[in-house]
């Protein structure tokens, strides 16, 4: 049988973090939800969005400060997003995937496009957007570009502005330090891949003004990095509804197994639930969906082995699986 699920067409901002989920009444249907899902409506909420990001820069200012190593009067935070190239095959005029955005980037500024900047100046505290200009001849293939006011209102930032108008704008601001991102994550040991070059940027200004801007790029990644390990209480509520919806799409699947299906066939029922009612274009990993004798192999699914077997009577499976919503990955594992 179906349940019939309560869906609104916009989010209801207050109630829905601290709801207690009743098992019961999760979705059983992929295609029987009339509009959206209040969970839906609620991590897409351009407001939600927008605040969130609003408190997480203001954080990051208060941690900067504190820290005591920054130039509060001269000095700019300048991040690099992730770049067009990246999602391209030499071969072919199709991108290799959905753009993926730096990390960092994307948890300071919330932009999911390639090839923008964006700038928080200490002594003011503004918060810029540095957009890219694209060439008429992809108006065609993606659409007209977006207006400076659409990224500013979109993104909660004070201004929009042009990348071309980057170095000028540090120069005109008075800004004579520049931090930028380059650290090693500790549990990796991989190392931040996209540091702006600043004699690049500052093309365009006289030499005299470039000289009086340097670039630090060793004292924020530390900072950075922490204020990403402790949440904001938006994040945090924010990350409840994550997770939520995660684990109403491990339900779903836990109802819908059958002898003889595919693991694969799991995989892609955890994906369309986090899509239907999270919105969510990404998981947070390969899904491991793994069957009998494979549960053994800690990330079964990789491409070698991608969540191919047919799931035989009895079979134990260990489901590891978790939606990104908005770039906030979940996490969850059961057997």
């Amino acid at each position: 049988h179906t349940v019939t699920v309560n869906t609104v067409a916009m989010a209801d901002t207050k109630a829905l973090p601290s709801e207690t989920p009743v098992w019961d009444t999760f979705p059983q249907d992929l295609i029987s939800v009339p509009c959206i899902s209040k969970e839906y409506a609620y991590l897409n909420d351009e407001k939600v969005l927008r605040e969130m990001g609003q408190e997480i820069r203001a954080k990051l200012l208060k941690d900067v400060e504190s820290s005591g190593k920054f130039d509060m009067k001269s000095g700019a935070i300048l991040l690099m997003g992730g770049t067009s190239a990246q999602a391209n095959y030499y071969d072919t005029d199709t991108t290799s995937c959905p753009f993926r955005q730096e990390s960092f980037f994307q948890y300071l500024f919330r932009l999911a496009e390639p090839d923008a900047y964006g700038v928080i100046f200490l002594g003011t505290k503004k918060s810029v957007l540095f957009v890219p200009v694209l060439d008429e001849a992809t108006y065609r293939w993606n659409g007209p570009p977006r207006s400076l006011k659409y990224y500013k209102e979109k993104y909660g930032m004070d201004e929009a502005i042009l990348v071309s108008s980057l170095g000028s704008e540090l120069a005109k601001r008075g800004v004579t330090t520049v931090y930028t991102l380059m650290g090693t994550n500790t549990d990796s040991g991989l190392s931040t891949a996209l540091v702006p070059s600043l004699p690049k940027l500052m093309k365009g200004v006289s030499s005299e003004e470039a000289k009086r801007v340097v670039q630090d790029d060793k004292i924020l990644y530390p900072v950075l990095a922490e204020c990403r390990v402790r949440k904001t209480p938006l994040e945090i509520e924010f990350m409840r509804v994550c997770c939520r919806v995660s684990s109403q799409a491990h339900v779903f699947v836990m109802r819908h197994i059958k002898p003889g299906m595919s693991e694969m066939q799991l995989e892609s029922m955890f994906k369309a639930f986090c899509g239907m009612y999270g919105g969510a274009r990404h998981v947070a990993y390969t899904c491991i969906c793994a069957s009998g004798p494979h549960g053994s192999i800690l990330h079964y699914g990789h491409a070698g082995r991608p969540n191919d077997r047919i799931i035989g009577e009895n079979d134990m499976l260990v489901l590891d699986m978790g939606g990104e919503f908005q770039g906030y990955a979940t996490d969850i594992t059961c057997s």
